[in-house]
């Protein structure tokens, strides 16, 4: 998961990581999150990201947070990983780590949440979010991290 993870970030990550020793993926996540609070910070400087350009986002960092599963008013908290949702699906489908899954039926009574214009490729193309508004694909990414793969 350590390699994976590693091809597909940006070539300012790349070049930072690629030379730290992480002993494990969580680890890993844990460099790219101070990595990522240094940019914010105005510490390390992101030369390939304009100030001024509000196009490029490969700097963000999504927070994953799943549904409450045994606790009623606790969400549990997931952890950080410093690129895109949609960045990251087709490593994953390309190295059979996660499947695509059938879409939920459209809701009667659409959430404030459901938004028409968004489609999600690890829902198979389902209207109503896209990849990083996804919670089935966060939960299958922490999976992947809670079990080191």
């Amino acid at each position: 998961m350590t390699k994976l993870f590693l091809k597909t970030l940006s070539q300012f990550y790349y070049e930072i990581m690629v030379g730290s020793v992480p002993r494990d993926f969580s680890e890993m996540v844990s460099i790219g999150m101070r990595l990522d609070e240094g940019v914010q910070e105005g510490r390390l400087i992101k030369e390939s990201v304009v100030a001024s350009s509000s196009k490029r986002k490969d700097h963000e960092v999504s927070i994953v947070k799943s549904h409450p599963q045994h606790q009623a008013h606790k969400a549990p908290q997931y952890d950080l990983i410093p690129m895109k949702y949609a960045e990251l699906l087709p490593t994953l489908l390309r190295e059979n780590l996660v499947q695509t899954i059938p879409p939920p039926p459209i809701p009667k009574k659409l959430s404030a949440r459901w938004r028409p214009d968004l489609f999600c490729v690890f829902h198979q193309g389902a209207q109503g979010h896209d990849e990083e508004h996804c919670f089935s694909l966060k939960i299958e990414v922490q999976k992947l991290i809670d079990a080191d793969v």
